[in-house]
Order: C-alpha cells, then structure tokens, then sequence
C-alpha cells in the first residue's frame, strides 16, 4: 500500500507519534510523512520518505497559513506526486482542513483526533484556539473517510456530537519506549524518594496541584524531591514553590539521553492533569517500569489500570494526589509490582506492532469506504 501520512506539528510527542507509527508501517508498505521544514528528521527511519515543507510552529500563523493558495497549490502538487492510496492525517490542531477539503475529493482519507473535545483552561488565547478547533474538528470529519480516536470517551464524544458510529474507530496510543536504548546500565533510582513530572509546562497539567501536594508529601516523607522537566512558562509555578528546595526545575527542552536518566532515576512519575486526552509519557513511564499516579481526566482511565500500573486520583485534589503517592513511595514491594505490572501492559497493550495493524485496517476501510461512495469525485 502506499502511504501518505502528513503531520503539521510542533515536534516533540506528536512527532515521535508519527515516526514510530511509520516506521512500523514501513516495513510492509511505501510510506512517506509530510512533516513541516523545522521537523528532525532524524526522528524517521530510512525506509520513510520525509517531504518537508515551509510551515509555521506559531499556531495563529499556521491558521492563517493553511488558507494560502500557494501552499495549498505546493502541498497538494506533492500529494500528486506520491499518487498515495490512503492519507492519514495524523495531526490535527494545525488547524488544515482547507487541505482536507481538496486531499478528501481525490483520495480516501483518515483522520486522527488526538483531541476531539477541546482542553478546558482560563486563557483567553486557548479559550478563542479551543472554539477554532471544535469547528474546525468538524469540518475534518466531513472532510474524512475514517477517524481515529485513542479511547472510548473520545468516541463516545464524537457520537453525541453526531458523528456517524461506523466512522469512528479507537486504537491506543501507542508506546513510546524508544527512549529506553539511550537508558545507561550505571544510572539506577536515586535513593531519596524521587516523583518525576515530564513534559511541556501548560496550565492544563495541573502542576499547581503537585506544588501543594508536594508540601504535604514532605510532611511525611521529608527527603522527597520533585522533578520538573519540560520547557515552557514556568513563571507562576516559582512563586508558588518559593525556596522549597524540594523542588529541582529543568525548565528547558531535554533531549533524549536525558529523558532517559529522568525515568531510569524516579520513583514514580505524576501527571497531575486538570485536563487532557492521553498522554504518551504514561508509556513511557511503563517502559521503564515506573508506577504512575494520574488525575482522571481524558482516556487516562484507559491507559492506567487503577491498583495496578499506578493510581487514579480525581483531578484537582491535592489531597488525593498527596495520598497516591505517598503509598507508593513508602511501599517499595507494591512500587516496583506496579511498574513491572505497567511495563508488561505498555508491551501487550500498547504495542506499535498491534496498533500499526489497526490502522492498516482502518486504511483499507477507508478505501472500500471511498469505492462505495455515490460522491465520489476526481480533483484532476
């Protein structure tokens, strides 16, 4: 089968998405990714053809931009080129369904929506992006073939939105334990209690709520430290942490090594989400056999086996938060049950093996989907 799949991210978990998801389509198919020029593409095996194209990473700019003439003219010339037999667009918040619109009347499309129902915080520059995206999520599925969504609640939220049932599909998001061969034998789990945040630092993650479980985390356990790593603004949290040595802040993009030595180092790893969808650092955790205690947001409940990976808390509550973790952390025997537990699921569960299987039946699916259409038509 031969493969388009276009990818208009930023970088960083979305492009690690694609590349693994590709990399394993490859072996049995042609597969090229159109990925924007500032993408590494080093990311992508040889076997995948990368076509790399101008595009902004500032998201007002990509709007603008998907409704160029001149770019829509290059990227669907390109798409031409390839003559694929499916598309998948495997990101959707760069906001393109004007390309959707002109890919959709030649060739069968599938969609993945890694975030169907928009992320609920204050700001008012997300709050006006999050309206953007409902309408423009909208016009992707009319524009789609297939959809796929990585958990049930995201299905059950299209279907109440009126989604046709037969176009929805749900397949994992898969695992992300490539960081796993920059692990080094010497680096171990420190000896303190060591609770790992990772990621990019936004106000949905909730790490307010880690600060002030943290407080109360060191009331019981006193030589407790706090990790956060992941670039972003991080200008308020400092306020809030002080001078609580508790804490140690790598307020920057970390490379992959060192994504390695702070996994192979925590104890746990805490996502403290007041919103979300999944979460590929959930994976990662399992990879290297690392509990999680997450808030019960998205399709968290899908990808944590509460008891038994790690533990669910209710998002928002410090408290509950506090209280997860400090039953890890004083109960090595059930911490490291957990993170074997989580380790096998990642490999069972979470396999990109499995998902790339999936999806290539989603493919074809589309395909028929697109032979059986009474509107179907030739861009020309």
């Amino acid at each position: 089968m031969n493969i388009l799949i276009t990818a208009f991210a930023r970088g960083g978990g979305l492009t690690d998405y694609v590349s693994q998801l590709s990399s394993v389509l490859s072996g049995t198919n042609n597969v090229t990714v159109m990925v924007p020029n500032y993408v590494d593409i080093e990311k992508f095996p040889r076997g995948v053809e990368v076509a790399r194209f101008p595009f902004p990473s500032n998201v007002f700019s990509a709007i603008l931009q998907t409704f160029n003439p001149f770019l829509l003219k290059s990227l669907t010339h390109e798409v031409n080129r390839i003559s694929p037999d499916v598309i998948h667009m495997a990101f959707e918040p760069r906001f393109p369904f004007p390309f959707a619109w002109l890919l959709h009347r030649k060739y069968p499309v599938v969609m993945t929506i890694h975030e169907p129902k928009p992320l609920a915080v204050e700001a008012i520059r997300t709050f006006l992006l999050n309206r953007i995206q409902v309408m423009d999520n909208k016009l992707l599925i009319k524009f789609s073939d297939k959809v796929i969504v990585h958990g049930e609640r995201h299905r059950r939220y299209l279907l109440a939105q009126e989604v046709p049932s037969h176009k929805v599909e749900v397949i994992p998001h898969g695992d992300f334990s490539f960081y796993t061969q920059y692990q080094r034998s010497d680096i171990t789990p420190s000896e303190s209690s060591n609770i790992l945040f990772f990621g990019r630092i936004v106000s949905y993650k909730g790490l307010d709520y880690l600060i002030e479980a943290g407080k109360l985390i060191k009331e019981h356990i006193p030589n407790v430290t706090i990790t956060i790593a992941g670039e972003g603004e991080f200008g308020k949290y400092e306020k809030l942490i002080g001078q609580d040595k508790t804490f140690i802040i790598l307020n920057r993009f970390i490379p992959d090594e060192e994504v390695a030595e702070l996994f192979g180092k925590a104890s746990l790893v805490v996502l403290p989400y007041i919103a979300g969808t999944q979460s590929g650092i959930i994976t990662i955790a399992g990879s290297f056999k690392k509990p999680v205690v997450v808030t019960d947001v998205g399709n968290f409940s899908d990808m944590v086996d509460n008891g038994k990976t790690g533990f669910i808390v209710p998002p928002k509550d410090a408290y509950a938060l506090a209280e997860a973790i400090i039953k890890l952390l004083k109960d090595d025997k059930l911490r490291h049950e957990m993170g074997e537990n989580a380790y096998k699921v990642v490999k069972e569960k979470f396999s990109w093996d499995d998902i790339a299987q999936k999806t290539l039946q989603v493919y074809k699916e589309a395909i028929k989907a697109r032979e059986r259409s009474p509107n179907k038509r030739s861009a020309g």
